[in-house]
């Protein structure tokens, strides 16, 4: 994990998961500029702050120049925790939203897609990342541009009558009174 310079950081996919929390509090706005807004918190605006805390170790600054820093380190102290919580997260966010089980899967699998970031023990591509920055970047920002389009085109399928987390999902009455 700290050899690929990715740790604490969340993965696309929860980015993607938190867009689904928003759009459940404002249905009438398109689901494609939510997921454009929770990636772009990454540019400098506090974000994910739950996951940082829980997952970074202790660097996360509240000021530009702070010398107090918070984190509580599941990353480097308890990896398989991290990244439990984080997928924990991913699947809170679908049902919240109350999404289709393909949308769900979506996120379970590209959670487990980083899998291999957090054990040395499940062999995975990191050992070809070793040295070579752009193509750890050109991963993440595919990893990013189709989770962001996944997650679009999946959240607008209708949901089924039962969800796996949410139970029986109930229509909305219209009042015409």
């Amino acid at each position: 994990m700290t050899g690929l310079g990715l740790k604490g950081h969340m993965f696309a996919v929860d980015h993607a998961a938190t867009a689904l929390l928003i759009k459940r509090s404002f249905p009438s706005v398109s689901l494609t500029p939510m997921l454009l807004s929770v990636q772009a918190m990454e540019l400098g605006i506090v974000s994910h702050l739950i996951l940082d805390l829980s997952t970074h170790a202790r660097d996360i600054a509240l000021w530009p120049g702070s010398t107090f820093a918070l984190g509580l380190g599941l990353y480097d102290r308890a990896p398989m925790w991290g990244f439990a919580l984080e997928l924990v997260y991913g699947v809170i966010c679908w049902g919240v939203y109350k999404g289709c089980r393909p949308l769900l899967a979506l996120i379970v699998l590209g959670n487990l897609a980083n899998i291999t970031l957090f054990s040395a023990t499940i062999p995975g591509p990191e050992r070809y990342f070793a040295g070579r920055p752009l193509i750890i970047v050109t991963m993440v920002f595919v990893q990013i541009v189709a989770t962001l389009a996944l997650v679009n085109v999946l959240a607008k399928r209708p949901v089924s009558d039962t969800s796996m987390l949410a139970g029986p999902v109930r229509k909305r009455q219209i009042s015409h009174a």
